[in-house]
C-alpha cells in the first residue's frame, strides 16, 4: 500500500507494521474492514485517529441518490480520487477501525478529499454545520 499513512515507529502488531492512517484521506476499504453487517464496499474517510487505542473513526460515502441520510455531507465528484460519480458522505453513522486493517492489501489509499468538503465534514460532526 502506498500514500498518506505513516509507520508507527518501535511497536508492530504480530509482526505486521502498524500504519497510522492520514485524517482527511479516503481510502477504499472492503466492508468487512469496517462494518461487517454493510451488504458492500466503500470508499471511507478517516475522521480521527486515537494514538492509544490505534483506532480510527471512519464514515462512508454513497453515491446513490436519497442513501446519503439526513446530516449527509454533499461530495462533489473528484475523479482523481476515483470518486466519479456525485456522492454523500455519511456523518451520522462512524465506524471505528483498527490501524493494522490500514495495511490490508485490499485497502487503496484514495487520497486527500478537497478542502472545502472536509470544512463541511468537520463542521457535520461538532454540529457547527450551516447548509450541507
Amino acid at each position: 500500500m502506498s500514500g498518506p499513512t505513516e509507520e508507527v515507529p518501535a511497536m508492530s502488531l504480530l509482526g505486521v507494521p502498524v500504519r497510522r492512517p492520514a485524517i482527511q484521506t479516503a481510502y477504499w476499504m472492503p466492508h468487512e474492514l469496517y462494518d461487517e453487517t454493510d451488504d458492500r464496499d466503500h470508499p471511507v474517510l478517516v475522521v480521527s485517529v486515537d494514538e492509544v487505542t490505534r483506532m480510527a473513526q471512519v464514515v462512508t460515502r454513497t453515491s446513490n441518490v436519497g442513501a446519503g441520510g439526513p446530516r449527509a455531507v454533499s461530495h462533489p465528484p473528484e475523479p482523481q480520487l476515483q470518486l466519479d460519480k456525485p456522492g454523500w458522505w455519511r456523518v451520522f453513522k462512524r465506524h471505528h477501525v483498527p490501524w493494522v486493517h490500514f495495511a490490508d492489501e485490499d485497502v487503496d489509499v484514495l487520497g486527500k478529499i478537497d478542502a472545502k468538503t472536509w470544512e463541511r465534514v468537520l463542521q457535520a460532526l461538532t454540529g457547527t454545520e450551516g447548509p450541507l
